[in-house]
Formats: C-alpha cells, structure tokens, sequence
C-alpha cells in the first residue's frame, strides 16, 4: 500500500505524532510538524494492512492530519514473469527475429536478407 499526506498536514512537531505500522505492528514512519516537507512523501507498506495510532498533548493545535492509502499492484513472481500473458503483454524483438528466421531458413531465404529493409520491401508481397 501507498500512504500519502494531505499537503495541509500540520502537527506540533514531536508532541503530536501520527505513528504507522504494518498489520504485524512494526512500525514503518512516524510523522509530525508543520512544514509540508516533514508530510510530502508517500509511505509503502507491506501487505494489506495499516495501523495507525495518533498521540497529541494537547499543548499546541495545528490543522491535523488525513492521508489516503492507495492499494500496490501484484509484484510479479519469479515464476509468472514467463507467463505466456507476461511474453504476449510485452513484444520483444528478439524472439520475433529468432521465430522469423527458423521460419525463413526453411523456406530457403536468408534471415538477414530478410531484415535488410530493400529486400523486405521488395519482397513482402511474398509472405
């Protein structure tokens, strides 16, 4: 997940603190103070669960907090990243050209003639 600040955030820096942790309570950022470069970045955070805990001492008052959390897509596993949906969403040239040229070898035709981009013009007609 993504956390990101509102750019108003403002808090009484190091007495109002807005702690987040993962679902396990390991805690992942701690946040506090009034200049929008103490909220600016966004936090990742692991998993599909956040926990948050404000504590304030009530001494100072600033405009507070609110954050939206945006869900991360899948991370692809090593073993999906040969997935025929993974090989087909992303062309890649190289096996263009070695498909192409085991098919133009048994026709009789030199794969790098084919590739020359006269004889490809002269000669698309053929395929």
């Amino acid at each position: 997940m993504r956390v990101e600040f509102d750019p108003k955030c403002s808090t009484e820096r190091t007495h109002d603190t807005l702690t987040l942790m993962d679902g396990s309570g390991k805690i992942i950022d701690i946040r506090s103070g009034r200049e929008m470069s103490q909220w600016e970045s966004p936090v990742n955070v692991a998993g599909d669960e956040l926990l948050w805990k404000f504590c304030s001492d009530s001494s100072v008052n600033g405009w507070g907090w609110r954050f939206v959390v945006h869900p991360a897509g899948p991370t692809l596993a090593a073993h999906s990243l040969l997935s025929d949906r993974v090989i087909l969403a992303r062309p890649s040239m190289s096996i263009v050209i070695r498909l192409l040229s085991t098919l133009l070898k048994k026709s009789g035709t030199n794969p790098s003639d084919f590739f020359n981009p006269v004889f490809f013009c002269a000669h698309c007609a053929v395929f």
